[in-house]
């Protein structure tokens, strides 16, 4: 032992080091309670007789928080991809810059449903208006006021090939363009669809100034243009 050990032993003791814990003193009286301090596991209840229930499969909620993540990536992702898209399309030449402001009726978006394309579609742009057509859809379709109404409003409505689904925006029944607002405006103006940044009403002789006046039945007179009768 060498002398600083030695000199190590010669300090004095800290009292709380000698002084005995409170558990120690239960123990030592026998007052130390012996059960058990956590709660006890229940004992397996037995099942009713018959068949036993089958159990329910819970999925475990970081898989449903994963799921929702990547949804909401690939939503954001085509958003912005779209945006780029959307942004480098072509400008209308002159020409056929669309008269909307002398149009009294919106005649287009009161005319025809609007086209979008898949990217559109997935991306949750156009929330519940965004709807998908597919060709079980497609041969549901009976002749009708309902075939003279998807003619009219969804030229692509009969013929929608196996794999290759057509997609819309669309609203209630009989309800125009569903962004369309009160005083005849687009309400998604600056996200519209790539249909409507790209079609001009100019030259289509489906658009006549009488529907842009509004001095005659929009829709009556597309039902004529296509030979479908309004009855």
């Amino acid at each position: 032992m060498t002398k600083d050990d030695k000199d190590l032993l010669r300090k004095p003791v800290h009292v709380a080091i000698l002084r005995p814990s409170f558990i120690q003193k239960l123990e030592d009286t026998g007052r130390l309670p012996t059960r058990a301090l956590a709660v006890p596991t229940p004992s397996k209840q037995p099942l009713p007789d018959g068949v036993a229930p089958k159990p329910v499969p819970v999925e475990p909620s970081y898989r449903a928080v994963a799921r929702r993540g990547a949804k909401a990536r690939k939503e954001t992702m085509l958003r912005t991809r779209l945006r780029v898209i959307h942004d480098s399309a072509p400008a209308l030449p002159a020409d056929k810059k669309p008269p909307c402001s002398a149009c009294e009726t919106s005649a287009c978006c009161v005319a025809f449903m609007v086209n979008i394309t898949a990217d559109e579609y997935e991306s949750g742009l156009y929330g519940d208006y965004a709807v998908k057509l597919t060709h079980q859809d497609s041969k549901n379709l009976r002749m009708g006021t309902l075939l003279a109404l998807a003619t009219l409003h969804m030229p692509m409505v009969h013929g929608v090939q196996e794999g290759e689904p057509q997609y819309y925006l669309e609203g209630p029944v009989g309800q125009v363009c569903p962004m369309l607002q009160e005083d005849g405006q687009c309400g998604i103006y600056e996200k519209r669809p790539l249909t409507c940044r790209m079609y001009s009403c100019v030259d289509d002789a489906r658009i006549t100034q009488e529907m842009r006046d509004g001095t005659v039945d929009i829709e009556t007179a597309i039902m004529a243009w296509l030979g479908i009768s309004a009855e």
